[in-house]
């Protein structure tokens, strides 16, 4: 997801596996750019409504720990920090 170039794949690929009834996916972002983050989360919130699946946005970043956290965008500025 982090990847813009490669956003209209995985979006085909997400249709793809609604028309075969897989409704439940999870879509995993390397939080980069907080714009960019939730731009896509509108998009997935969007599809949520508009479509019988349920998807998943699930933001992460990495610390200079190599520490992986999953959370919201304030704690993600706080937990870089």
């Amino acid at each position: 997801m982090s990847d813009v170039s490669r956003q209209p794949s995985l979006f085909y690929h997400l249709g793809v596996r609604e028309s075969f009834d897989m409704a439940n996916n999870v879509i995993l972002y390397h939080d980069t750019d907080m714009d960019t983050a939730l731009s896509l989360k509108d998009m997935v919130t969007q599809k949520n409504t508009a479509s019988s699946g349920n998807y998943y946005f699930i933001p992460y970043i990495v610390t200079p720990c190599a520490d992986y956290f999953c959370c919201e965008s304030d704690a993600q500025r706080r937990a870089s920090e």
